[in-house]
């Protein structure tokens, strides 16, 4: 099994954990407590730049890697039915 390296921001608030789940609008900031629902980034500098923006620290995270994971750019795949 392949894994791979990605990147998620985490702030602690009142002893708690909590993750940045990508989600901002103007009642919600962004961060949730569940671990799963962490938006994970692929760059560190990415991931850097969005914590500055929003306030948390950068920690690195191993995932099973897919077959999109071995491309640059996302896979879109399209059915032969939805043409």
């Amino acid at each position: 099994m392949i894994f791979a390296k990605r990147y998620l921001i985490e702030r602690l608030i009142a002893g708690s954990p909590e993750y940045y789940d990508g989600c901002e609008t103007p009642r919600y900031d962004g961060f949730s407590p569940d671990r799963e629902d962490a938006e994970l980034f692929r760059t560190q500098a990415r991931a850097q730049r969005r914590a500055d923006r929003v306030g948390g620290e950068v920690y690195a995270t191993s995932v099973m890697a897919s077959l999109a994971d071995g491309f640059k750019a996302p896979v879109i795949q399209v059915s032969a039915r939805a043409a």
